[in-house]
């Protein structure tokens, strides 16, 4: 989605990481999901008046002991050619060129109490043929965590600006470049205040109030306000053999223009160690949802239940599964993962109702650039028009690898969506690589590639999208340096007309 604690925080940008692996420099706009841009930055800053401006102070800097703030601007100016730059049909392509001026900021701030990151760009795009369509877009993507009251009140907030899609169905463009009315601005922001109070070390209460907003500059998609409460309590870590855990959480979300949608339950947990490493998890409680489902769908509301176990397998090696039920059926759940000295692996499933406010908050596609620049990704794997509850089940696998030399990154993905009021389903696959070498001590390439299957209507219609890239990246200085991509995107589908582009892009990125 979609949780706002500094954790989160990282979590997201993480599982942005993984499909969006980095060569180490800002993506241009010819180069789509399989792109990204450094996400372990340090932050903070060593300067004794507390505050570092201009080049060397932002995340790509060496991690620094004080708690300053960091002031990095940015310009990035490209230089593009595409060979159909409204993603028409064979036949009817128009080619243009097409230059970007990106003026960027990162502010950040590294403390033991304070957690602060905002990056901003604006994007100006101009047609050399099609004046009329030069557009400037807006990138924000800000967090903040705040221990405004040490060990027992905090803060966090996030706010984002980007583009996103209206319509999977129509033609999808990757980036802001291609001329598409099927592209619209999304503004998201959320805040959680967060109460938590130790009874010594024997247990542990937490509470904590969420309100988030998605808003879209269009009525042909759903903006939603969701409020939700939470409070738990469980035993701390004096309390011997069984451990205990108690919650309950009720969100509710209001859409612009679709029914409200609440989801409640009160959930009991109990872990019992098995040995040192290894333990035994049930659950049990009740669920009261309220949302609009079909004639055929079963009451969102009833008993849950589960059971699994956790697995401390080794201190880099962690495996968690469950096998339980709920209103909706069967569900699993399995987690794992696994950190090598070069290589890393993780594996996610999961099955539970979802909707696409949430998704858009816990998926926002900008990453945050180590020179204060974010990219922007249109996500063609989100749900497109409808603002109704589904079932939404989920697998992800990734393996990375480095070397030297060599980082290679592979994710495989698979997302089953079962809508509980029209009762339709769908499928989207994708597959996300990319290899990135260090050709010499200034010098290093990317290649990368991409393909995604979107199954609509119950598998009649099918939609197949193919993206490969390939990019050059010179350090011109210590804080400058210009690329080289190439890019190629096809969409062929059954239902719609079939579209190829090429894209060739140059382009000079300078801290100052």
């Amino acid at each position: 989605m979609r949780r706002t604690s500094n954790n989160r925080v990282i979590h997201k940008l993480w599982r942005w990481a993984q499909l969006l692996t980095t060569a180490g420099v800002m993506a241009g706009p010819g180069i789509g999901t399989a792109h990204a841009l450094d996400v372990n930055a340090a932050l903070g800053s060593g300067n004794p008046y507390g505050v570092n401006v201009g080049p060397g102070s932002g995340p790509v800097a060496p991690t620094p002991t004080g708690p300053g703030w960091n002031l990095v601007p940015s310009l990035n100016v490209q230089e593009l050619y595409d060979d159909n730059i409204a993603l028409a049909a064979s036949g009817q392509e128009r080619s243009d060129f097409v230059t970007e001026v990106n003026p960027a900021i990162s502010i950040s701030k590294a403390s033991r109490r304070l957690n602060l990151l905002a990056n901003y760009q604006m994007q100006n795009i101009f047609y050399a043929k099609n004046s009329s369509s030069n557009a400037t877009f807006h990138q924000l993507f800000s967090t903040l965590d705040a221990d405004l009251w040490p060990g027992t009140f905090a803060l966090g907030a996030e706010a984002t600006a980007s583009q996103a899609l209206i319509s999977p169905t129509d033609p999808v463009p990757l980036s802001n470049v291609s001329i598409s009315g099927n592209r619209t601005n999304v503004l998201t922001y959320s805040a959680t205040p967060r109460f938590q109070h130790s009874f010594g070390q024997m247990a542990i209460v937490r509470a904590h109030y969420s309100y988030s907003v998605v808003d879209y500059n269009t009525q042909q998609l759903s903006g939603s306000q969701t409020s939700e409460e939470g409070t738990s309590i469980e035993t701390g870590p004096d309390v011997p053999g069984l451990g205990l855990r108690l919650s309950y959480n009720h969100s509710r979300t209001n859409f612009d223009g679709s029914q409200d949608v609440i989801f409640e339950r009160v959930l009991g947990e109990a872990r019992y160690p098995v040995q040192s490493k290894f333990r035994l998890v049930v659950r049990g409680g009740y669920e009261n949802n309220n949302f609009q489902f079909g004639p055929t769908v079963q009451q969102p509301k009833g008993k849950i239940w589960s059971g699994g176990f956790q697995w401390d397998i080794t201190p880099r090696s962690y495996l968690e599964a469950s096998y339980g039920r709920r209103f909706f059926g069967r569900t699993i759940e399995a987690s794992f993962r696994n950190e090598g000295a070069w290589t890393s692996a993780s594996v996610n499933y999961s099955e539970e109702p979802s909707t696409i406010s949430s998704l858009a908050l816990e998926l926002q596609p900008l990453i945050a650039g180590p020179n204060g620049q974010v990219t922007q990704v249109l996500a063609p794997s989100l749900p497109g028009l409808s603002a109704e509850v589904f079932i939404n089940r989920q697998l992800s696998v990734t393996l990375g690898a480095h070397g030297l030399r060599d980082r290679v990154s592979a994710t495989v993905s698979r997302s089953e969506r079962t809508y509980e009021f029209t009762g339709s389903k769908e499928t989207v696959t994708g597959v996300d690589a990319s290899w990135n070498r260090n050709l010499g001590v200034r010098t290093s390439a990317e290649v990368s590639g991409y393909w995604q299957r979107w199954q609509f209507v119950d598998g009649v219609r099918v939609d197949n999208l193919w993206e490969a890239s390939g990019a050059l990246i010179y350090q011109l200085g210590r804080y400058a340096n210009t690329s080289l991509s190439v890019t190629h995107l096809q969409r062929n589908s059954n239902a719609s007309a079939d579209y190829s582009v090429n894209m060739v892009s140059l382009g000079v990125t300078v801290e100052f």
